[in-house]
């Protein structure tokens, strides 16, 4: 008999729910079981461990599940364990101490970075607009500190941008090939501004411009802010230099990204900014 076929008897026979009720926990760990066989390529349930589930919970918060729908999974999943548990089928629950975005909790919109990339390189976009994109992208900045930037902000030797945030705090961003190569052609010092476009025509340009290589929900400046975090989380960077770079005055606010993220493999941020040169 299959464990999944044993628990869902169990849970009528044992925990008297309903046969129906059986039947859509089965269901939610026959779609877990698939998951796992397919993207963590695990067959045994005893195999599968807490950073598994956590890129699953990650996979889902991507693909568009409502946090109900990961919270109610994970919950079956810490059940299923446990059963498991006591059966001697395995030796501890991964799943106990996995976190789940809280019900009615809104995650992060993002982007994929090639769809990024795809407007940065598109020729029919201004120059202006894809120059702020590829910065933003680089940096996680807001647009406020974008057009804040003036050249004296920029260090070019170390790779670096003084931001000036929210509240009058200074913070140091990093940025990569792009950047870089758009700041060797550009021959300005001193306190001049980097952009002189207003705040709604950045706003609508940037927009525009990737709303023509996305089909997602939202594409804003915002949303690549999301996405720059997210990814870097994903890359493994710890989440306290996310904040730092980020911006955040509490690193609760950086940590609903990882509840959108999964540390799927161990990278630099390097690794990531680059890939938006040319």
């Amino acid at each position: 008999m299959s464990i999944i076929v044993e628990y869902q008897k169990y849970l009528v026979l044992n925990r008297g729910l309903a046969e129906s009720t059986s039947m859509e926990y089965g269901k939610d760990l026959r779609e877990i079981q698939k998951w796992m066989v397919s993207q963590a390529k695990i067959e045994r349930w005893s195999d599968v461990t807490k950073e598994n589930i956590d890129d699953y919970v990650a996979d889902m918060s991507q693909q568009g599940q409502k946090p109900a729908t990961i919270s109610r999974r994970v919950s079956t999943l810490r059940g299923f364990y446990q059963f498991a548990w006591v059966k001697g089928l395995t030796k501890e629950n991964p799943a106990k101490y996995v976190s789940t975005p809280k019900v009615g909790e809104t995650m992060p919109k993002t982007l994929k970075p090639a769809e990024i990339k795809a407007a940065i390189s598109d020729t029919r976009i201004d120059a202006t607009t894809r120059v702020m994109i590829t910065i933003l992208a680089e940096t996680g900045i807001r647009i406020s500190e974008l057009r804040a930037i003036r050249w004296w902000d920029v260090n070019q030797q170390e790779r670096t941008i003084t931001i000036h945030g929210k509240g009058n705090k200074e913070r140091r961003v990093y940025y990569g090939n792009g950047t870089a190569e758009i700041f060797q052609h550009v021959n300005v010092s001193g306190n001049t501004q980097l952009f002189t476009i207003d705040d709604r025509d950045a706003r609508y340009n940037i927009y525009m411009a990737l709303r023509q290589h996305t089909n997602a929900e939202k594409c804003s400046c915002h949303v690549i802010r999301h996405t720059y975090a997210t990814e870097l989380l994903n890359a493994g960077a710890d989440i306290n230099d996310i904040k730092e770079l980020m911006g955040h005055a509490s690193v609760t606010t950086t940590e609903k990204y990882a509840k959108a993220a999964g540390a799927k493999v161990a990278a630099t941020y390097k690794q990531y900014a680059t890939s938006y040169g040319q």
